[in-house]
């Protein structure tokens, strides 16, 4: 079940006066209260990731395929091995280039109980070990054969220096060393988070250059308040608005409305195992019957296209 997301983007003349200082102002709903997409799930941080980290693949929204990104290629070995040559100009925001070690490092500390990351249970399941193979390969060795592996891949691991999470928070003098397009240069918790473009990102890959030199982030959580601001030019970006909000904003010629599907899914999950109460609707047979005919139903025409 994809849901729906929707974009506003402000055209007011004073958002075109931004342009003097090459700065993007964009909105979040709620405050931003860590950088490091490790450690959290909300929405707002997996867009501010995908600015501020790479990871070793990258889904095209277009394809919904996952891509090498910090990777160079890989290759599976049977159903339980993943050996993947790492790209030798992915540079982290300090200035020095990743290494296989760092890598590893990233892998190793996510999956890891003791790191407490958002993702280690997950990545436990199905990531036995990480070996380095050569100077720019590594192999990852699995459980069980897993056909999320380049999804997880692209979504839950954040690259890391080798270290960087036993280090002192402010040891590089970096708000966050990460290695994706834009570089945080000030991060105030649920107030200020400014980016400016990192200039050793490489060209050519599948996120593209960014053309923005620096984005402003603030949260604004009355909607009112949004529209407002998008109105007058004060903000030129923001998301996830309420849909009748955002349609009415959308009349107005200062004002763009985008919308398109989220790669994020809903599912049921039904008690087979009787969990809940005789009398809650994933225990009854005849709704299990019904979801698994339509289900069926469904593999069908799939098939048949």
């Amino acid at each position: 079940m994809a849901l729906s997301l929707l974009v506003i983007l402000s055209w007011s003349p004073s958002a075109i006066a931004g342009r003097d200082t090459d700065t993007l102002q964009v909105a979040f709903p709620r405050d931003v209260t860590t950088v490091d997409g490790m450690y959290t799930s909300r929405r707002e941080n997996d867009i501010l990731g995908l600015l501020t980290d790479d990871a070793l693949f990258y889904v095209d929204p277009d394809q919904l395929k996952a891509v090498p990104l910090a990777a160079k290629s890989y290759e599976l070995i049977g159903e339980r091995i993943l050996n993947i040559t790492l790209r030798d100009d992915v540079y982290f925001h300090d200035g020095s280039l990743m290494t296989v070690e760092d890598v590893i490092y990233s892998i190793t500390w996510a999956k890891d109980p003791d790191s407490k990351s958002r993702q280690r249970l997950r990545l436990a399941k199905w990531i036995k070990d990480v070996t380095k193979t050569g100077p720019h390969q590594l192999q990852i060795t699995m459980h069980h054969a897993y056909p999320l592996a380049l999804y997880d891949l692209s979504y839950y691991i954040k690259l890391r220096k080798d270290g960087y999470y036993e280090r002192p928070k402010d040891s590089t003098g970096l708000v966050l060393n990460g290695t994706g397009p834009y570089k945080i240069v000030e991060f105030e918790p649920a107030r200020t988070l400014k980016l400016t473009r990192f200039d050793k990102y490489r060209s050519g890959g599948p996120k593209g250059s960014p053309e923005i030199k620096n984005i402003s982030i603030r949260a604004i959580s009355d909607w009112a308040t949004q529209a407002a601001e998008i109105l007058s030019g004060g903000i030129q970006w923001t998301f996830q608005m309420p849909t009748d909000i955002a349609e009415d904003l959308g009349t107005d010629p200062r004002a763009k409305l985008i919308t398109g599907p989220s790669l994020r899914v809903g599912f049921l999950t039904m008690d087979v195992v009787g969990k809940t109460e005789n009398g809650e609707p994933l225990r009854n047979l005849k709704v299990r019957q019904a979801i698994n005919h339509a289900i069926d139903r469904q593999a069908i025409v799939d098939h048949l296209v």
